[in-house]
């Protein structure tokens, strides 16, 4: 059951439209991410649910209650800001017990809940130090711990790990997922990462100009994109515009005349037809490099780039078509830049999206 819902939700600031007839169901203890780039409106979805920012429209509703008209205070909601918002000249136990000593709980329940918070978030024993004695992954902790020692029935997090470098995002990563388990507290997270989205949420929302792009686990957003801008905002994807020719109910395949070439692709669940003008997309880890199979979907194309990216080396490669390819190798041992190379697009991996 939903224990967090948007209904119908719009913002707008003037003639401007942040966010767009959102409609979102989050169930008890999901971690949901809002996902997009900048200004796409994720961030006023937030600030709608916290109570910082009222909706123009629509309703919120937590745990069954509407809280629209609650104030930030009264919606037991707990939020990490991107840049931790700590308070410089207060002791880390004092950051994280502000919230309690506001409510005026007792010394004693003070103390325990603080304990209990620095415990969870592995910061035991560095109650006395300040923030600035810290790293940046530590205060990411304390911020957390601050916004869950309150007990919140709603966590946000609003680009929690963008401050980081690369190594401490990713042990970050690991630690939100594990203490968001163990508590079991409902989440938002917003971030432009896609990587993030897909190693912490349950499930993604992709949005752009203040609506909802798609909304799937992650693999489902990953792999079957909803449209081109998905597909594109999911990592880098090769794409071609073209027209369909013919399609073969029997193999649910149809063929496609992009510039002067044919490529065949499954359909899916597409409704495309003939005559129809269509874009498709292949992922570059999904384009096959000197496969010996012969079939369709086979040309070549000479390499002009290679960018070794640790796991993988991309190419570069002028093929058949216009636009350069992209193509991800896990060997690129004798591969040279100028080499010719056979290239191909298995049918499965190609997504049509209908114009």
């Amino acid at each position: 059951m939903a224990y967090l819902e948007l209904i119908d939700v719009t913002k707008k600031f003037g003639d401007f439209t942040a966010v767009n007839n959102f409609n979102l169901s989050v169930n008890e203890g999901e971690l949901v991410s809002l996902l997009g780039s900048s200004g796409c409106g994720k961030t006023t979805t937030l600030r709608m649910i916290a109570g910082f920012t009222a909706p123009t429209s629509g309703t919120i509703v937590v745990g069954g209650n509407v809280v629209n008209s609650l104030p930030p205070y009264k919606r037991n909601v707990g939020i990490v800001f991107q840049n931790y918002a700590l308070f410089p000249h207060l002791t880390i136990f004092d950051n994280v017990a502000f919230g309690l000593k506001i409510k005026k709980l007792p010394k004693a329940e003070i103390i325990k809940r603080v304990g209990k918070a620095l415990e969870l978030v592995k910061l035991s024993g560095l109650e006395q130090r300040l923030p600035r004695e810290l790293s940046g992954g530590q205060q990411q902790r304390v911020a957390l711990a601050r916004a869950l020692v309150t007990e919140p029935t709603v966590l946000l997090l609003d680009e929690p790990l963008s401050n980081l470098d690369a190594k401490h995002r990713t042990e970050m990563q690991i630690e939100i997922k594990r203490i968001q388990k163990e508590t079991g507290i409902t989440t938002i997270l917003v971030t432009h990462d896609q990587e993030e989205a897909m190693s912490l949420a349950d499930r993604i929302v992709v949005m752009k100009d203040g609506m909802i792009q798609q909304e799937g686990i992650p693999r489902e957003v990953f792999e079957r994109p909803a449209n081109p801008f998905v597909a594109d905002f999911m990592g880098v994807s090769n794409f071609f515009d073209g027209k369909v020719l013919n399609v073969d109910p029997k193999t649910n395949e149809a063929k496609v005349k992009v510039e002067e070439q044919l490529i065949t692709a499954f359909i899916g669940q597409s409704d495309v037809k003939p005559g129809d003008e269509v874009t498709i997309a292949i992922r570059p880890e999904h384009i096959e490099v000197n496969n010996s199979s012969s079939g369709c979907n086979i040309w070549e194309g000479q390499v002009y780039g290679l960018s070794y990216k640790g796991s993988v080396t991309r190419l570069v490669v002028k093929s058949a078509f216009e636009s350069n390819l992209n193509i991800d190798v896990y060997d690129s041992k004798g591969i040279s830049n100028g080499d010719t190379i056979k290239i191909s697009f298995p049918l499965e991996k190609l997504i049509i999206f209908k114009k």
